[in-house]
């Protein structure tokens, strides 16, 4: 960013429990064990040490730590060339968030945001990664309702991994407070 003036980014942030449930869900359990070995050494980097994870809870917690500290290195030089969005909020009010990106981005909003209709879009109901692939907020809900119940003792155990990490060290703990 450096380099660029002007750039800006946008961070997606999601609360610990929210994106364990997640990531516990049967669709995204692979994609955390496949990318478990990587986030690890960059927590490990970030923190000087890390506790290795005993369950997939926990690894479930360590992924959102090592994303979230790295969220906050790369922000730190820069803070007003970065945006943090609460994903869930995003999805309560689209018209306002997008509204704040557009802005944060300098970019002109397009006619269908200007007149406030963000939450009815067709994007509203695909999923990000796979357009051709409906999901909406309410698909969301539905599954993280769903995980919630499925994996309540892993949810735990990745919270519980979570403070114990945030009282050994303060970036961590940092983290978890903001």
């Amino acid at each position: 960013m450096n380099d660029l003036p002007d750039a800006r980014a946008i961070f997606l942030n999601v609360m610990p429990e929210a994106y364990l449930a997640h990531m516990l869900s049967a669709h995204r359990s692979s994609d955390l064990r496949s990318k478990l070995p990587e986030r690890l050494g960059r927590l490990t980097r970030l923190l000087g040490g890390a506790e290795q994870p005993q369950s997939l809870g926990e690894a479930a917690a360590q992924s959102w730590l090592a994303e979230r500290l790295t969220h906050d290195r790369i922000a730190h030089p820069w803070p007003h060339k970065i945006l943090r969005v609460d994903f869930d909020a995003f999805l309560a009010d689209p018209s306002v968030h997008l509204t704040a990106i557009f802005r944060h981005l300098q970019i002109e909003a397009p006619a269908w945001l200007r007149a406030g209709d963000a939450a009815s879009h067709p994007l509203m109901r695909q999923h990000s990664k796979s357009l051709d692939h409906s999901f909406s907020a309410a698909d969301r809900a539905d599954r993280l309702r769903r995980s919630r119940r499925e994996n309540a003792a892993e949810i735990s155990d990745g919270l519980a991994w979570l403070e114990r990490v945030a009282r050994a060290h303060p970036h961590a703990a940092r983290a978890l407070a903001a």
